[in-house]
């Protein structure tokens, strides 16, 4: 499949080069950071298997 871009006045298929910089910048974004609402539920369900695991719930 080929990629398009926009260049300001018409769409048009991307060079090679084009592909592979764009290919790059993607893989030098860093992956997003957890909110503080999913870091709070994944530390709370840490807390439960381990309260499991140290027999203080079932």
């Amino acid at each position: 499949m080929n990629k398009r871009i926009f260049d300001g006045t018409t769409y048009r298929d991307m060079t090679p080069e084009e592909i592979a910089a764009w290919e790059q910048s993607i893989s030098d974004t860093p992956a997003p950071e957890p909110t503080p609402e999913e870091r709070i539920v994944a530390l709370e369900e840490q807390l439960a298997a381990a309260k499991i695991l140290l027999g203080l719930e079932d």
